[in-house]
């Protein structure tokens, strides 16, 4: 009898040119905690998306050093009612609460699936941002993410974020400042 693989199997599928070494290894890790089906859900995907785009931040986190090593990340800022329900969709990821609000911040192969979910409904940079992050997989080494900001024109801010006791340098995605006369009317 043959197996069925779960659902979200056809969203990861590594693309030619991610670096996939150790992709089984990542699939292995990403079964654990598999994700809710109700992701698929146009109304909650949308809901997502819209929460990313009012307040959320796309990028990569620098998680090693040598050899430079970046994984993509999506940040979701919001009321912690909202973050814990956004979360039980997503099945893991690194929530921080503050007097400032809360945040959820997913990462490597959990990244690219929530991604290509709720990535139609995003828009202008941050959509081009998701084109980069799912074009170019959950790893990235060296000078490709300078490659990444150049060919989707996206600029950066960096940022330290703390998890599990571990800084890590967040390369955030923003979009590049348009020059006078380019705002169309």
């Amino acid at each position: 009898m043959t197996q069925v693989p779960p659902w979200w199997r056809v969203y990861l599928e590594p693309k030619p040119g991610w670096d996939a070494a150790d992709y089984e290894e990542v699939l292995k890790e990403f079964e654990k905690k598999p994700p809710n089906r109700q992701l698929l859900s146009p109304i909650l995907a949308g809901f997502i998306a819209g929460v990313v785009q009012a307040n959320g931040s796309l990028g990569y986190l620098k998680i090693l050093q040598n050899p430079e090593t970046y994984t993509p990340f999506t940040e979701i800022k919001c009321d912690v009612e909202t973050l814990n329900f956004i979360s039980r969709q997503i099945n893991d990821g690194w929530g921080f609460v503050s007097e400032r609000g809360a945040r959820l911040i997913v990462i490597g192969l959990r990244c690219i699936l929530l991604l290509k979910i709720i990535g139609p409904y995003l828009r202008g940079w941050k959509y081009r941002a998701y084109d980069a992050i799912i074009g170019n997989g959950y790893k990235l080494h060296g000078p490709m993410l300078e490659k990444i900001f150049q060919t989707y024109e996206l600029d950066y801010g960096l940022r330290t974020v703390s998890i599990e006791g571990k800084k890590f340098r967040m390369y955030v995605f923003r979009g590049k400042l348009p020059q006078q006369g380019d705002l169309k009317s």
